[in-house]
Formats: C-alpha cells, structure tokens, sequence
C-alpha cells in the first residue's frame, strides 16, 4: 500500500507542476517546459498525460500542434481530446 501513496503522491506534484507550467505562455517556456510536457505526452499514466494536453490548451499556441499530433492513445476520451486540443488550436491558436 505505500508503493500506492507514493504514485498518488508523484501525480499530486506532477498536476501541481503543469498547473504553475501552464501559467506561463509556450514562448515562455520554451525550451526546457515544453520538452518537458512533449515527454510526459508519452508517459503510461493517463492522468499525467492529460494534464501535458491540458497544458498544451492553455498555452494556446499553434507550436503545440506537432507535439500533440505525435500522440496516441488508448483511451479513446483521450484522444478525442487530444484531437479537439489540436482542432482549437488550428482554428484559434496563437502564432
């Protein structure tokens, strides 16, 4: 049971780290914060991937669209999202 603290624990920091990540512009964080989203985009937890994706919505930035077409996923809730996220961001993204 601790082994399940711990991973509650690590997803508690990761959703408080891309909420202050997320707080700043894609220019901004460029390069090391959006590395490290396009990293995660990739990791087995669903909910840390979702947060990324969430990020990568906030950020609003069309330069988040490659990273987020390189993703696929198993659930479909969130690749459904993933593919609103890149559709937003054609149509209304920033530049």
């Amino acid at each position: 049971s601790s082994w399940i603290s711990l991973t509650e624990i690590f997803l508690v920091a990761i959703s408080g780290e891309y909420s202050l990540l997320s707080t700043k512009s894609y220019d901004e964080m460029e390069p090391q914060g959006t590395f490290m989203c396009l990293s995660l985009l990739s990791n087995t937890n669903y909910t840390i991937r979702d947060k990324a994706v969430q990020t990568y919505e906030k950020w609003n930035s069309k330069k988040g669209i490659n990273d987020l077409l390189s993703v696929h996923c198993q659930e479909e809730w969130l690749q459904d999202y993933i593919n609103k996220v890149i559709e937003n961001l054609r149509e209304y993204g920033n530049d």
